[in-house]
């Protein structure tokens, strides 16, 4: 699938990859030891509470995307140099958006060299129960997203690729969330 024909679902059916140079950050901008960047405002508006204490927010950066990284977002997160991670949801999206941050490019394809080093910190198959009941139907355009995603043959996101292929089925950080607060924050509080 053409690369050009993937942004153009993203852009229109998904709404992720918007051209607006915004993005949200919370923490040590100068000299961070942890970065944590999330797909959601959501989920980094409700863990900056998490971040009041003082050591925490001189330790820690926090970046939301707002999805797919905008240039001018890309470009800051290149000047970074503590360990990254990336919390987004376990779709075609979410996997997208982390492929633009290791490729620090916006319109990645496979045949790109990874520029960026960064651990996918986002929801896998250890955060699921055996029988998801928040798992959402992937929509046809998520199905083609999908697809694409798996050219790149990327380790880290192999079980998590196979279950979406298999189950035709997402889940969002918001859902488990609702379901499990303190499972959540957790995950993300035991990287700083």
């Amino acid at each position: 699938m053409a690369l050009n024909k993937i942004i153009k679902l993203l852009q229109e059916e998904d709404g992720e990859y918007h051209e607006e140079d915004t993005f949200m950050v919370y923490g040590n901008q100068v000299d961070p030891k942890v970065i944590i960047i999330f797909e959601k405002r959501c989920i980094f508006e409700i863990m900056i509470p998490d971040m009041r204490h003082p050591i925490d927010s001189a330790r820690t950066l926090l970046i939301s995307t707002f999805g797919v990284p905008s240039k001018k977002c890309l470009n800051f997160i290149s000047k970074l140099k503590a360990p990254t991670y990336y919390m987004g949801d376990l779709d075609p999206t979410s996997f997208y958006a982390y492929l633009t941050i290791k490729y620090l490019k916006r319109r990645v394809a496979p045949t790109d060299k990874v520029r960026f080093p960064i651990k996918f910190l986002g929801l896998t198959m250890e955060d699921i129960p055996a029988k998801p009941d928040i798992s959402i139907k992937l929509q046809k355009y998520e199905l083609e997203v999908l697809e694409y995603i798996k050219q790149f043959k990327t380790p880290e996101l192999k079980k998590e690729l196979d279950f979406l292929t298999k189950t035709s089925g997402k889940i969002e950080a918001d859902g488990i969330y609702s379901v499990n607060k303190a499972y959540l924050k957790n995950k993300i509080l035991k990287t700083i």
